[in-house]
């Protein structure tokens, strides 16, 4: 008998995704007839719908940062002050990114003077105990603390339709360390993004091959005598302080006043009619199709081509079908600049078939379909649809 399968809540670092749709498309960003850029919310959904499609997930929730201090900028001052400032054209779109997320019913979570991070954490942990399987969508380093069989990384990749899972593992494949030993390996090697120090001349292999040697950052500390290198003994003697001060604005918080609310979490039917409305505004056609006024899309029929067997099942069904009607996605209206992101398909009503063209070689994989189809004949129904 196989064992039951838990079910799945996805937390959401929303500031995180935000910033990864934005730059995603930061060479041809997409811009709607108004002018406005609308890059970070459409790669944003996509992620989301994503999720939902492949994942299934039976509960949701998305976390934003907030703009008061945290304990880490009182206990070091200098705490992410070298990020640059959000861009204009992206801050821009969150209010709008938020009134989607709301249209589609998902949870908002936000606590004044509280990272994303140290809400994830305590959401994570809260949900682990009530027998849920976890997954944290983030690129954050920092998280890697608390993964362990029950709470994943949704590991955001340089494309926004890329990710991979980090379980306890991948963690340690990835970093070198474990992840109980993620907390002690980046306050030895800082973090450049947050501005934490670390310990100068330590770096990834010199703190992994630390932690192999002496244990845990306090050991290292404790038996410096132990440390081998002299440049490096010397450096951590220098910055005892430091190393500390790192460790503990790495240190996640598990105890952020929130509280764990299946019920306001649990995947609901979006409100159609608002996010048909957001949707036409935006511009995002290729999206609209995902959703009715009158009912609700029963998206067992729709597939998503990823593999080269679903690519020569889909050639077998345009070829049998002899007409199909066939719409071109792309990421923005001007054709000068505009890249194609997607193909769809369709031999009836009711089925339909996406096929994503990048990274290549999927690009040649597409353009074989079309040509394979013309060459036979088949007679098809041409739509480029130059807009998001």
């Amino acid at each position: 008998m196989e064992p039951k399968k838990l079910q799945k809540l996805f937390l959401i670092d929303g500031s995180a995704l935000a910033y990864r749709s934005y730059f995603a498309f930061i060479q041809n960003p997409l811009i709607n007839s108004r002018g406005e850029n609308t890059s970070a919310i459409y790669g944003f959904v996509r992620t989301l719908f994503k999720i939902i499609d492949e994942e299934k997930p039976a509960y949701m929730g998305v976390v934003f940062d907030t703009s008061e201090p945290t304990f880490r900028h009182k206990a070091y001052k200098a705490y992410k002050a070298t990020r640059e400032k959000m861009p204009e054209e992206m801050s821009g779109q969150l209010p709008r990114l938020k009134e989607v997320i709301e249209a589609l019913r998902i949870p908002i979570i936000e606590v004044p003077g509280y990272e994303a991070d140290d809400v994830l954490a305590t959401l994570a942990l809260q949900a682990r105990q009530k027998g849920l399987d976890v997954y944290l969508v983030t690129s954050d380093k920092d998280l890697m603390q608390i993964v362990s069989p029950d709470i994943k990384i949704y590991n955001l990749r340089r494309r926004i339709d890329e990710a991979e899972i980090l379980d306890p593992q991948a963690v340690e494949e990835k970093m070198g360390v474990p992840p109980e030993k993620i907390v002690d390996f980046l306050a030895l090697v800082g973090d450049t993004s947050d501005n934490i120090p670390g310990v100068p001349q330590v770096g990834k292999k010199t703190a992994k091959d630390l932690l192999q040697e002496l244990g845990s950052l306090e050991d290292i500390l404790n038996h410096l005598d132990q440390v081998q290198r002299k440049s490096i003994r010397e450096s951590l003697e220098k910055n005892l302080d430091q190393a500390r001060i790192s460790q503990k604005l790495v240190t996640l918080d598990f105890h952020a006043p929130v509280e764990l609310d299946l019920d306001l979490l649990r995947l609901k039917e979006p409100d159609h009619e608002k996010v048909i409305q957001l949707f036409t505004s935006l511009e995002f056609n290729s999206l609209l199709s995902r959703f009715s006024a009158n009912h609700v899309i029963d998206d067992s029929h729709y597939h998503t081509v990823q593999t080269r067997e679903q690519l020569a099942s889909l050639l077998d069904e345009l070829q049998k079908a002899g007409h199909f009607t066939f719409d071109l996605e792309t990421t923005s209206q001007n054709p000068m600049m505009a890249q194609i992101v997607g193909f769809s398909f369709s031999c009836k009503h009711g089925e339909a078939f996406y096929l994503p063209v990048a990274p290549p070689p999927k690009t040649a994989d597409a353009f074989e379909v079309l040509r394979l189809q013309t060459k036979d004949g088949a007679d098809i129904d041409l739509k480029a649809s130059l807009k998001p």
